[in-house]
């Protein structure tokens, strides 16, 4: 884990498109390289954020379950991990949307995505006007992530529901906001 958080999402994408190949013999699809790399990079990211949320649940939730007599399975999925997901929405919303705008780097491979596509089908289109251009893949990445922390936070809302707890300070504020 701490190699795909410690070194660099460019680099290790060149790594697994450019260097792999040579040093296999097989050469990658831009696409699944990316795939790869971005998960990896990514899923390193999401473990630390669920070992963080399960060790952040009380001790005294785990021993008073096995005071009931719980058994261990029991435990871990009825006691721990729903506080757990609670707790890792807000890291994992984070996290979604920087994967998100790390798409933008399989540019770098000829992977096909928002910027990409941007200047292939946007400049031809307008020419001069590349402000316009990136405005536009500017307002893209902005309406897909504020859609994700939309969906996070409905979830976030609904779990703190189902535990019996308020929702966090972010929804209440956007609560308060709203009726105002």
């Amino acid at each position: 884990m701490e190699f795909f958080r410690g070194t660099s999402e460019v680099v290790q994408l060149f790594w697994i498109y450019f260097v792999l190949p040579v040093l296999v013999g097989i050469q990658l699809l831009p696409l699944f390289a990316g795939v790869v790399v971005l998960g990896l990079n990514h899923g390193a990211y999401g473990a630390e954020i669920v070992r963080g949320a399960v060790s952040s649940v009380p001790k005294a939730q785990v021993e008073g379950a096995k005071a009931l007599s719980f058994s261990p399975r029991d435990i871990r999925w009825r006691v721990v991990m729903p506080q757990a997901v609670l707790e890792m929405l807000p890291s994992f919303n984070n996290l979604f949307i920087q994967l998100l705008k790390s798409t933008a780097i399989l540019s770098f491979i000829v992977v096909s995505e928002v910027t990409e596509r941007g200047v292939q089908v946007l400049v031809p289109n307008f020419g001069d006007d590349i402000v316009l251009i990136f405005v536009l893949m500017l307002l893209i990445y902005l309406v897909l992530a504020v859609l994700i922390t939309a969906v996070m936070r409905w979830l976030e809302r609904i779990g703190a529901r189902r535990l019996g707890r308020r929702p966090s300070a972010s929804a209440r504020t956007a609560a308060v906001a709203a009726a105002h």
